[in-house]
């Protein structure tokens, strides 16, 4: 719903280089990965304006006490709501590289519920592991490599390192997953090779074609990112478990590492 904001730091402002990540509904990828803690506040350049207020952001204060900086400022999300399921969690770097010493910071959360749907996990697919494989009946064709890797995340767990096996081809992967049947709609989440660019694949449902998913761009420096696919109610609605079909589109391999259901009930 909105956020205040009090922090302390340095004469230089560097405290304020600061990126936020948001992360949804626990997936390792910010889905919201910003530029800077005034940006963040929708202000620029440190607030070198001054302080200013406005209907839904504003710096309401800048004091220099000695050699310690003061700034507040807050900002609501009544135009801009990030939606979750489950649980959000959003951090703010201190500087450029969560780097400053000397830096202090209090935050409020303003936060409030209405009932909505809530999804719960109710399957994991490891990708290259024989016995996960086995239990969803798990496929590849058009297989182009099958390895392990060791990867990072960006964001808040840049520095945890991650292996993981999985595949890449261009044919297509299938697997079933267990749902539940009072389900609105499935959360399909995958975990892949995001150094490999602009993967695209057409899903299907138990034969049905759901939509096509496409993950653009890449990064080479924190290589393992997770991708969700929203599988209409209309696929899943009564059904205690579906197949999945990949199929691969254009472009790059796709790549499977692993592979997440998440059912959303009322």
């Amino acid at each position: 719903m909105g956020v205040t904001a009090s922090c302390t730091g340095g004469l230089s402002r560097s405290y304020l280089e600061g990126d936020e990540r948001i992360y949804v509904d626990g997936s390792g990828s910010p889905a919201f990965y910003g530029t800077g803690t005034e940006d963040f506040f929708n202000g620029g350049y440190y607030f070198n304006q001054g302080p200013y207020s406005q209907p839904m952001t504003g710096n309401t204060a800048h004091v220099v006490a000695g050699r310690a900086d003061h700034t507040a400022a807050y900002r609501f999300f009544l135009q801009d709501a990030i939606g979750f399921r489950r649980r959000l969690v959003v951090s703010l770097q201190h500087g450029p590289y969560d780097n400053t010493t000397g830096t202090s910071a209090s935050m409020l959360a303003w936060y409030y519920q209405r009932p909505a749907a809530q999804s719960s996990l109710t399957d994991t697919l490891n990708v290259g592991n024989a016995a996960s494989e086995r239990v969803h009946r798990y496929q590849v064709t058009g297989q182009a490599w099958h390895r392990t890797s060791s990867y990072t995340y960006p964001g808040t767990a840049d520095a945890a390192v991650i292996t993981d096996t999985g595949r890449g081809y261009r044919g297509h992967s299938q697997f079933t997953l267990a749902i539940r049947p009072g389900n609105q709609g499935v959360d399909l989440r995958r975990r892949y090779d995001q150094g490999i660019a602009s993967q695209k694949a057409r899903v299907y449902v138990d034969g049905k074609f759901a939509g096509i998913w496409y993950v653009a761009g890449a990064n080479p420096y924190h290589r393992w990112a997770d991708t969700d696919f929203l599988l209409p109610a209309a696929l899943t609605a009564g059904k205690r478990a579906i197949t999945v079909r990949i199929q691969y589109a254009a472009g790059a391999d796709l790549t499977d590492y692993a592979y997440w259901a998440y059912s959303i009930t009322p």
